[in-house]
């Protein structure tokens, strides 16, 4: 999956802008492996799909929810998808700037 705009608020393990990259570009290829599982879940059902992440990195609580919406010109064929996240809990070493967000 290949990100054609990557929000600058967006965080990630590797605290990267993933603008024209894709999933196999995170640095943390486990991270990688499971946005693409989310990601194709989306596309083989056809139906926007949310998930919850909770992990630690670095020690620190990282929480998030995904939501991953299809889009298809024809009714039947996913196109392309809009993702968005709700950031709970984030590391400072993936805040990439972000002004109140909680520790």
């Amino acid at each position: 999956f290949r990100y054609r705009v990557y929000g600058s608020n967006v965080t990630n393990p590797d605290a990267a802008d993933m603008t024209g990259k894709t999933t196999r570009d995170y640095k943390d290829r486990a991270f990688g492996d499971m946005v693409t599982r989310h990601l194709a879940l989306c596309v083989e059902e056809r139906r926007p799909i949310c998930v919850r992440v909770i992990a630690r990195l670095e020690g620190e609580p990282y929480e998030y929810e995904r939501i991953a919406l299809p889009l298809s010109g024809d009714g039947d064929t996913v196109e392309f998808l809009i993702v968005g996240t709700f950031r709970e809990r984030i590391p400072r070493c993936v805040q990439r700037g972000l002004s109140g967000t909680e520790d």
